[in-house]
């Protein structure tokens, strides 16, 4: 079995993937108004974030912020998302799905009463080997989808088929504990899976690549963009049009679904389809745009790529290579006429535009109008013409918006849109409309002043009534049924003010403009990542908390390169970003210091040398003292005279070993006493709080003289106090691993002392008689009498913890034979007194 372990620096913070729902609370009536939640995935964390709305000490100005609710760690690789719509939008919170890799899927919902998460259900039909026919891999499944009325979702998995999960109906048992809970999370039923590979003309789903639910059916219909027959761009002169939709109703009842139409010879490049609110769908291509409903197709072309080139002539055998390579590179572009789409000809052409919609991210604006993000950061605005329920022609506006590349787009309603980025800062911007001759469309609840309508203000919500009752549907637009209204304003928008502008507002001569209104952080692509401790003074501003990192990032306010210097912390807290473009990488550069640059003392042996006070300080050990240097220069000096005893000789004691821990110092002299320091200050160390229990560990009559010491840095836990197995054992103050103190005494007793208090949590006496070998289970040795600090905390489960046998690692010169070095000296075995005072070891 391999283990891997990893330090993570720094949270992702690139956004893949955004949506909006109703999660923390149930949607208000469409007279109130207000903003759903945002649900951000970033990488392996979720996060809840919710819209704050704030006033001027005035009152004139209102401002509009993202403020995070909570967030969590997830377990397996992200695969998509979408929301459960809650059937009783006014007594339940919405849902979310995730789904991950080997066919797994879970549905949450937000618990008022504990503050957090919780699974409603647990999904996986990796173990379906009946219908992987025998294979292991499968290419990447489309994103899931849920049906805009709450009845169902479907996961696309194992390539061609759906897994349909139902949601189950709580009237009846919300109308039984009303008044007991506030609402009701969104509860589904057991799924079940449908096999869409179903031969019909020699046509079959290959691969499912999209699928969308349509708009004014009654039951559930899914419209899936799938491929009947692979292909590739080398074999479309052979082999093109190989895409094909199919709309299907599906019966959550009886568990199978019907096909009602389906249309093929789509482009073999169609990647995504959208349903439209008029009926039908969208079908995003990489140069086309086609609108696909029952029994008609209408085509529009935005690149012209999508059109078979010029024809070049055909160059003779004598034609120099030179002239052949220039001939080759000036029509390498052009399309093939056997490769061209079939669709593009006679199709509507989009003069003037050159997009490229491989990579879109999209978001509806309202009813009629869709915003495309593409990859390379424009924002574009399709408007669309309906006529009869079909979308006749489409017009594109340019959005003036400096943006990164979207990775996904969601709308939070009152206007408001969330643009993630996993290449740049996620931006919250707001949208306001204006007509054809650039003035500005009245807007119900003010939407320049949205916080009017969120905070519940009577007088704006009489002005939306009012204002709706003015305007007239747009002919196509379902906006004289109750549940396509609903259903509207479930897809598009939360607030009643959008909902009532996608039915009875939407024009195709709407064009919106952006602003932006919060971003949060993004520091990718990182090139490089160093990190370190910030200074003393800059630690002091900020307060206590994680290293800074320095990263040589490729994104900063347009830049293509900067040099970021950011506090680690969930949402990255930048505390200076420098400009550099063609910024490549970033390192780390160790320089050797000479003797004359820094007040090292190199006429003496170095014992040990570290850091301390948070790397500000460095410390020198060395026979005769201890040197502190702050920077390059000496701060501090501890002669021998201020570390002997009173009863000593100075000149005859030199320290034999030392031991760096942050914050303390440990200094082993020859005469078997031990010095324990404490850091008070950069540059300056004080002996340890001299209380009793210290002073006898550490000094002591001849027989308990101290033949080795060490200082122990406890990460794990293990010599913490002893709990029952539901509580968690205590860490120091702040926030850091227990320190202590380990003394071997030459009587053969060892003890192990907790700082800065100097407790006993172990102490053997009998240590030079244990077993030379480790045993797994203590209870089997013959337990020597020793004493542990450790069985005082209560009653457990396991035993306390027993040496039977101790490493310490160093080396030092034997009075009876000063040519032999020891590198390891094993405490174990029986042993005479004289030999072990003899035994002294350096502490790592």
């Amino acid at each position: 079995m391999a283990t891997a372990f990893y330090r993570e620096l720094h949270p992702a913070c690139g956004a893949i993937q955004c949506c909006s729902a109703h999660f923390t609370q149930p949607a208000p009536k469409l007279s109130q108004g207000a903003v759903s939640d945002l649900i951000v995935v970033r990488s392996n964390l979720l996060e809840i974030w919710v819209t704050k709305f704030a006033s001027d000490t005035d009152g004139k100005r209102r401002t509009v912020r993202l403020e995070m609710l909570a967030h969590y760690r997830m377990d397996g690789h992200f695969m998509g998302m979408t929301v459960v719509k809650a059937k009783l939008a006014q007594l339940q919170c919405d849902g979310i799905l995730l789904t991950f890799r080997h066919a797994r899927a879970v549905v949450l919902h937000w618990s008022a009463e504990e503050h957090t998460i919780k699974p409603t259900s647990l999904h996986s039909w990796e173990k379906e080997n009946a219908i992987k026919a025998g294979r292991t891999s499968f290419p990447v499944a489309a994103s899931p989808c849920s049906d805009l009325q709450g009845r169902c979702i479907v996961v696309p998995v194992f390539e061609h088929h759906a897994a349909v999960i139902p949601v189950l109906d709580l009237e009846s048992r919300f109308q039984r504990d009303r008044g007991r809970r506030p609402s009701l999370p969104v509860a589904v039923g057991k799924s079940f899976l449908l096999n869409l590979n179903r031969q019909k003309e020699g046509r079959t789903v290959h691969q499912i690549r999209s699928a969308a639910f349509l708009h004014k059916y009654t039951a559930p219909t899914l419209m899936v963009l799938s491929e009947a027959e692979p292909t590739w761009a080398g074999r479309l002169r052979e082999k093109k049009d190989t895409v094909q939709v199919s709309a299907m109703s599906i019966s959550t009842s009886e568990q199978k679904f019907s096909e009602i139409w389906e249309a093929s010879e789509l482009p073999s490049d169609a990647f995504r389809v959208l349903a439209v609110a008029s009926g039908g769908a969208l079908i995003l291509c990489r140069h086309l745009i086609i609108f696909q409903a029952q029994g008609c197709r209408r085509t529009t072309v935005v690149n012209s790529q999508a059109y078979p080139g010029e024809r070049p002539h055909q160059l003779d055998e004598f034609t120099p290579a030179s002239e052949a390579v220039k001939h080759a590179r000036k029509h390498s572009r052009n399309v093939h006429q056997d490769a061209a789409p079939e669709v593009a000809s006679g199709a509507m052409r989009a003069h003037g535009l050159e997009l490229e919609l491989d990579g879109v991210a999209t978001c509806w604006l309202n009813a009629q109008s869709l915003m495309l993000a593409l990859k390379d950061g424009q924002l574009w605005q399709a408007n669309f013409i309906v006529t009869n329920s079909i979308v006749e022609e489409l017009k594109f506006e340019r959005i003036q918006l400096e943006a990164p590349v979207a990775s996904g787009i969601c709308s939070l309603g009152l206007g408001l849109h969330f643009l993630a980025s996993t290449s740049g800062d996620s931006l919250l911007v707001h949208a306001s409309a204006t007509d054809q001759a650039g003035q500005k469309r009245k807007e119900p609840a003010a939407s320049a002043d949205a916080a009017t309508a969120t905070d519940g203000n009577q007088k704006g919500a009489k002005r939306m009534r009012l204002d709706a009752e003015g305007f007239q549907a747009v002919p196509g637009t379902p906006a004289e049924s109750e549940d396509d209204d609903l259903e509207m304003s479930l897809l598009y928008s939360s607030m009643p003010a959008a909902a009532t502008t996608l039915v009875a507002e939407a024009s195709s001569d709407l064009k919106y403009k952006l602003k932006r209104i919060d971003a949060l952080t993004q520091t990718a692509p990182l090139q490089s990542l160093v990190a370190g401790t910030p200074p003393e003074p800059l630690e002091s501003s900020m307060g206590p908390g994680p290293p800074l990192l320095v990263a040589a990032t490729g994104h900063s306010s347009g830049h293509q390169g900067a040099i970021t210097i950011l506090q680690r912390s969930l949402v990255p807290s930048v505390v200076l970003a420098v400009p550099f473009t063609g910024m490549k990488g970033l390192g780390e550069q160790l320089k050797e210091m000479k003797g004359s640059e820094i007040d090292i003392d190199h006429g003496v042996r170095t014992i040990q040398a570290g850091n301390l006070c948070g790397n500000s300080t460095v410390v020198q050990v060395h026979p005769q003292g201890i040197r502190l240097l702050v920077g390059k220069r000496v701060q501090q000096e501890i002669i021998m005279d201020d570390l002997v005893m009173p009863d000593s000789d100075p000149a005859a004691v030199h320290i034999k070993h030392a031991c760096i821990q942050d914050p303390y110092l440990l200094v082993h002299l020859s005469d078997s006493t031990v010095g324990l320091f404490q850091a008070s200050s950069p540059g300056e160390v004080e002996a340890a709080d001299a209380n009793e229990s210290l002073v006898e560990s550490l000094t002591g009559d001849s027989g308990t003289h101290i033949a080795a010491a060490s200082l122990h840095q406890d990460s794990s836990g293990w010599l913490q106090q002893q709990l029952p197995p539901d509580v968690r054992a205590p860490i120091s103050k702040d926030g850091s691993p227990g320190m202590y103190l380990v003394l071997c005494r030459i009587s053969g007793t060892l003890q192990i002392l907790r700082l800065p208090d100097a407790r006993v949590v172990f102490s053997c006496s009998t240590i030079t008689e244990g077993h030379r070998l480790l045993h797994s289970d203590s209870a089997a040795l013959p337990a020597p009498p020793h004493t542990s600090a450790l069985t005082t905390a209560g009653p457990s489960s396991e035993p306390a913890p027993a040496f039977t046998s101790a490493t310490i690692s160093g080396g030092e010169e034997s009075s009876q034979d000063a040519n032999q070095q020891k590198d390891l000296i094993h405490f174990a075995g029986a042993q005479t007194g004289s030999s072990q005072e003899q035994q002294a070891s350096r502490c790592m």
